[in-house]
């Protein structure tokens, strides 16, 4: 895509070309030994031997690979693509003949974390090689960044993940109007985008996770209609607004936004129709305030998350109050995410109940963290309607549902108990900090499934109960059990008791 192979069409945008072309060769047998992620995506594979020695052959003089020490003086013929490998021993060491090689239109520097790549060095890669297409310099300890990157007009994708120390990228940045993928992921101290970010009207891709700063994101983001990937959004007091994301209608995979504490207005939540991006399978929604009083930052979040209804389609979604929420209950919307897989729920310090869950048929995990107030985990909490009866058989609940974790629910006192077929596939459950809860119900002991347990820091009745005569038959099927006390009682004090 980065060497301009692959052209879009009004129908595909240039991913659905390439995956169209790379399926078809697949089919050819092109490719082999396949490695594939948990969901059945292709994650690398290896050409035939076949084709691969018949692609060396057609590029030969084109794709080259050396190393850091080498002594080669010049290269024979104009090579276009070059990975460099870097050894620890030649921590700085960028060969000279590199410079001189104007035409490379990719250049992957490999290193280890031990290599350092100063401001000079970069300088003479920017000065010298003007058709760079491809540029990786990705865990190089670079610190900084100099502006005469914009002069790699040429530039499709830009690599600096992984350079924790680098603090900021010039503007000079925002010249670079082929940009197609810019990666930025990992760079821990970096404290912001360049301002005229919104000139990159191209940019398909902004992997930014692991950029941690609340001041991150800067006005214009808007003008990045075309965005696929933009792993992260913040919210910030003088910089983007929530409805920048409204015109980003292309997202797809995962989207964190942050710093949603700060918004009052609920229709600019609304103007963002996030239920319409059906290509996002996570989605991550943080209310903290980006410096704001807290006090300031929850007077309208409630009914911001309420419209921030999320698409139909979700796997992941995890949504933190910061307990700055003054929301009681949580968005209705969360009942009609039927192919959600995981959902994880943080610091609502107002909420009471924990409603219709249960309604999740595709819910594998589930964690409940920092919910001072609820106090008991009943029968809506598993989508149950109270017309029915309690020990009804017919009552199914969470079929899917392997992992749970209970944490910091101060005032959890009752989890209601039933023979209901609830929570038929549980593998592994944690109850941290919960200090009133007095005992686990029979379907979660009953559980022929149940691998794991682990309570720590929980009261002393819920342990007591568990080695009842009545209880021991039940938990002897459990193969990994690690039981503590709120005072961080043993679990050999309750079994020689």
């Amino acid at each position: 895509m980065a060497q301009g192979f692959l052209k879009g069409t009004q129908h595909q945008d240039m991913e659905m070309v390439g995956e169209r072309n790379f399926n078809g060769l697949s089919m050819c047998f092109f490719f082999q030994d396949f490695e594939m992620d948990e969901e059945g995506g292709i994650i690398k594979c290896k050409m035939h031997d076949r084709v691969h020695d018949f692609a060396i052959f057609l590029i030969r003089g084109e794709c080259l690979t050396m190393e850091s020490s080498s002594r080669i003086q010049a290269f024979n013929g104009r090579p276009h693509h070059l990975l460099l490998m870097m050894h620890k021993e030649d921590s700085t060491a960028i060969p000279t003949c590199i410079y001189n090689a104007e035409s490379l239109h990719t250049l992957l520097i490999e290193s280890n974390r031990w290599n350092f790549i100063s401001k000079i060095k970069l300088l003479k890669v920017f000065d010298k090689l003007k058709c760079l297409r491809i540029l990786k310099c990705s865990n190089c300890e670079i610190k900084e960044c100099p502006k005469q990157i914009g002069k790699l007009i040429h530039l499709r994708h830009l690599d600096l993940s992984s350079n924790w120390q680098l603090k900021e990228l010039p503007e000079t940045v925002c010249h670079l109007y082929n940009l197609l993928i810019l990666d930025i992921i990992g760079c821990y101290q970096l404290k912001r985008l360049p301002c005229r970010m919104g000139n990159l009207v191209n940019l398909l891709h902004l992997r930014n996770e692991g950029t941690s700063n609340p001041n991150f994101m800067p006005k214009g983001m808007e003008k990045l209609t075309d965005l696929r990937t933009l792993s992260k959004f913040a919210v910030t007091h003088k910089g983007a607004a929530l409805n920048d994301l409204g015109n980003m209608n292309h997202l797809h995979g995962t989207l964190e936004i942050t710093g949603l504490g700060i918004v009052r207005d609920v229709k600019e939540a609304e103007k963002v129709q996030l239920q319409s991006r059906k290509r996002l399978t996570s989605l991550s929604l943080q209310f903290d305030a980006n410096g704001l009083p807290m006090r300031q930052a929850n007077e309208s979040s409630s009914l911001v998350l309420e419209a921030l209804k999320s698409p139909s389609d979700l796997e992941t979604l995890s949504l933190n109050g910061h307990y700055s929420l003054c929301a009681c209950i949580l968005p209705s919307w969360i009942v009609s995410l039927t192919k959600l897989k995981e959902l994880v729920i943080w610091q609502f310090k107002n909420v009471e109940k924990l409603s219709l869950m249960g309604k999740l048929p595709s819910l594998e995990s589930l964690r409940v963290d920092g919910m001072p107030k609820v106090k008991n985990v009943v029968i809506e909490f598993l989508g149950i309607e109270m017309s029915l009866s309690l020990s009804s058989s017919s009552v199914l609940a969470f079929p899917n549902l392997q992992r749970v974790s209970f944490v910091s629910l101060e005032e959890w006192e009752e989890w209601d108990s039933g023979s209901r077929e609830i929570m038929s596939s549980l593998s592994s459950l944690t109850i941290h900090e919960c200090l009133k809860l007095k005992k686990l119900p029979d379907y979660i002991l009953q559980n022929t499934t149940l691998q794991e347990l682990t309570i720590s820091f929980s009261s002393d009745a819920v342990i007591s109960n568990l080695f009842k005569e009545d209880c021991r038959p039940h938990i002897s099927r459990i193969s990994n059990m690690d039981v503590e006390g709120e005072k961080g009682t043993s679990l050999l004090l309750y079994l020689f008791h």
